[in-house]
């Protein structure tokens, strides 16, 4: 699903839900959500033809729905985003500024958990033993960013710089969403090694986030990933708010954010 909103003489905010990438109780609670805050309701589909993606409502492309001029805060789907951005909307997408190079020009590079990390250009891949983290450099989704060995990594088709650090022991991990500069919410995704959504971070870890966005944002509305490391908080990456997962952070709280 995602969300957008947009401004006129007034604010009006409308949620869009894309029917496979949520069950029917998620469905129902948005439905009610919309319900209580007065929003405006879409369901969508999402379709793939020859590896060609389309959004649609009731057989009609959003792009004759949607007007191009006006302001949307898209959530939830990579693949709607681009599609919003090469269907040459204003808003929507906000690609920019994910770049790690030009977040640690921003933010101290001690801040980030790979502090160590180094650019892999694609015309120029050098061997290495063992494993390491690799992500690619931009947010394009190219791939899942995860622990490969050379042998994984010439098996993956690819195009761009990609960000290779050593690998390094979390004890948690955070997600905070920052909605126009500020930090909306913000709920533990993992913790350990298993799959964790109900905690929230510590308090010095939200100041430490807090430091940050105070500093230098790089986009209006973002999420930040905060790793538990050795005890201290680190930055994992940054991602782009249109395709990202809320885990626990309460959808409420964004939308509020978004509004006000």
């Amino acid at each position: 699903w995602f969300l957008s909103y947009m401004t006129l003489m007034e604010i009006y905010m409308c949620l869009l839900v894309v029917k496979n990438l949520v069950n029917n109780q998620q469905n129902n609670d948005i439905i009610n959500l919309c319900r209580r805050a007065d929003l405006g309701f879409y369901q969508i589909d999402s379709n793939n033809i020859a590896g060609s993606m389309s959004f649609t409502i009731d057989n009609r492309s959003i792009v004759d729905i949607l007007n191009k001029n006006k302001w949307y805060l898209t959530l939830g789907s990579h693949n709607l985003a681009m599609y919003l951005k090469e269907s040459g909307f204003i808003y929507g997408h906000n690609l920019n500024n994910l770049s790690q190079d030009i977040q640690k020009n921003n933010w101290d590079s001690s801040n980030f958990l790979n502090n160590d990390s180094r650019i892999i250009y694609p015309d120029n891949v050098e061997p290495f033993l063992g494993k390491m983290f690799l992500r690619p450099v931009n947010d394009s989704k190219s791939f899942n960013a995860g622990i490969y060995s050379f042998n994984e990594l010439t098996g993956i088709i690819f195009s761009e710089k990609l960000l290779a650090s050593s690998i390094k022991q979390i004890e948690a991990e955070y997600r905070f969403v920052i909605i126009k500069g500020k930090i909306a919410d913000n709920s533990s995704y993992k913790i350990g090694n298993r799959i964790d959504i109900t905690s929230k971070a510590p308090n010095a870890f939200y100041d430490f986030v807090e430091n940050l966005i105070d500093k230098w944002i790089p986009t209006e509305n973002f999420v930040i990933d905060i790793a538990n490391h050795g005890g201290k908080p680190k930055i994992i990456e940054v991602n782009n708010i249109h395709c990202s997962r809320f885990y626990g952070c309460s959808l409420e709280k964004i939308i509020e954010k978004a509004l006000f």
